[in-house]
């Protein structure tokens, strides 16, 4: 999920698919809980509040010029928090440090519906009640009645074919740009 510097946008997907998944493919989610992960070497600021967005950020470490893809083709300030047990990765907007996307692939989180990172797609749209949309060369994307988005990548360019009923959640986001499945992107056929 991260970047450092200005890359390309696709070595950045890929990125996040990496991290997403582990290096071993879809479905695979590091260890919870906020000490580095052995996977990722990455470290978790513990935080006094649950990340949320239109918020300043408060209490986060400084930024290490690393960046999370938050989109197809929007980038933001990244940085790796730890609230409640669980780690998220926050963007925030590069000037005012507000938050502007949330997104998760850790074991520990749960979405209000009950889901998780694994669960299967069919599970997912049975809990949405939507379609599955597409964010090319970024993922497919679910949109849940919390406010949330189930993410799925699949193929080399994260949105490649169908997507199939058995694919598992790869994480789970929010941003503020979009708000309900009308704002989406165009549903796959």
């Amino acid at each position: 999920m991260k970047m450092t510097g200005a890359k390309n946008c696709l070595l950045a997907a890929l990125l996040c698919c990496a991290a997403a998944h582990g290096a071993s493919g879809v479905g695979q989610t590091p260890a919870s809980g906020c000490a580095p992960s052995k996977t990722s070497g990455r470290r978790y600021k513990v935080v006094k509040a649950m990340p949320r967005l239109g918020e300043r950020i408060s209490g986060y470490p400084k930024w290490k010029r690393e960046m999370v893809m938050a989109g197809g083709a929007t980038t933001r300030k990244s940085y790796d928090v730890c609230y409640g047990g669980v780690r998220y990765s926050v963007g925030t907007e590069r000037e005012s440090d507000v938050i502007k996307w949330v997104g998760t692939h850790d074991p520990a989180f749960r979405t209000p519906e009950g889901l998780a990172a694994g669960d299967t797609l069919e599970k997912v749209l049975a809990a949405a009640k939507t379609e599955v949309s597409a964010e090319p060369g970024w993922a497919f994307i679910v949109y849940l009645p919390s406010g949330w988005w189930a993410a799925f990548v699949q193929g080399p360019s994260m949105t490649e074919g169908e997507l199939p009923p058995s694919a598992g959640v790869s994480f789970f986001f929010k941003r503020d740009n979009w708000v309900g499945p009308r704002a989406a992107p165009t549903p796959v056929p």
